[in-house]
């Protein structure tokens, strides 16, 4: 029989469906579910959810982000300034997108908190120096986007605790602050042999390890470069060129080791190589073939 209610009547399936759908909501926040200024895409209690704050004209970083998030889209926006605190309750988030926005300024150790980031891009924005502490506590940090900013100093402990690092992209920076840079891994960035010429390391000398495996050098013949690749590492111990896809580097140049006088150990695996010039150790006092 319906049930009368300040004069409406309700039946029994209409009320156990509007029940239905109240717990539905509580228990199982729908995908799409909105913040103020931000979409959250799966649901609150899923273990990849992504929160998209893109395209919103912030000004400032949402205090109201899931701390649950995975995946977090800040790009596209007017973002001047990262703060201590900003990402402070973010302990899962794994993915962080900032790019194209106005940021000049992060705080040392706003990204402490992050310690399973894994991707963090800061793409074309406005920093200028990278100091000490900024990726302090990205122990995790696999990918790391600092392109086209304005970045003219790179202080020398900023990269020294970002172990996992496997991706650094500096291009379209005015970059004089490199002179303490000890290691550089540049591994599984499509880098050619175009690529690979001495003046990409002019700002490097002090440079010990050098990570170039898994990428696209290849070379067709032996014979020697006008310009000898690392002859702007005179301190460089280190050389890793391992693993260049898709047929391997073939050969090795004759003059491709030319002024690593210092050079203790060069990783050169699975290059599929027909020859390398007699002369090519000729420059290197500790590593012979």
């Amino acid at each position: 029989m319906p049930e009368i209610r300040n004069g409406t009547t309700y039946s029994p399936p209409s009320i156990f469906l509007c029940t239905l759908i109240c717990c539905w909501i509580l228990v199982n926040p729908v995908r799409g579910y909105s913040l103020k200024k931000c979409t959250v895409r799966e649901s609150l209690n899923d273990t990849n959810m992504k929160v998209i704050c893109g395209k919103k004209n912030l000004q400032t970083i949402p205090e109201d982000i899931p701390r649950k998030v995975r995946s977090l889209d800040l790009s596209i926006n007017n973002i001047v300034m990262i703060k201590t605190f900003d990402f402070k309750d973010l302990s899962a988030l794994q993915s962080l997108n900032t790019s194209c926005n106005r940021i000049s300024h992060v705080d040392d150790g706003a990204f402490s908190g992050l310690v399973v980031l894994q991707e963090l891009n800061l793409a074309n924005n406005r920093l200028n120096t990278l100091s000490d502490h900024l990726f302090q506590g990205l122990g995790n940090l696999s990918v790391l986007r600092l392109d086209y900013n304005h970045i003219k100093i790179i202080s020398s402990s900023t990269f020294q605790n970002l172990s996992s690092l496997n991706v650094l992209n500096l291009t379209g920076n005015q970059l004089n602050g490199l002179v303490n840079l000890k290691m550089l891994h540049l591994a599984s960035n499509r880098l050619s042999k175009i690529n690979i010429r001495a003046t990409m390391f002019r700002v490097c000398s002090a440079l010990e390890k050098l990570d170039l495996s898994w990428n696209r050098i290849k070379y067709i013949h032996y014979g020697e470069l006008k310009s000898p690749p690392f002859s702007l590492l005179p301190s460089l111990k280190i050389l890793i060129i391992s693993s260049q896809h898709p047929f391997g580097m073939l050969n090795i140049p004759a003059n491709f080791l030319k002024d690593l006088k210092y050079l203790v150990a060069f990783s050169a695996r699975s290059l599929n190589m027909k020859s390398f010039h007699p002369n090519t150790f000729i420059y290197t006092t500790f590593v012979v073939p």
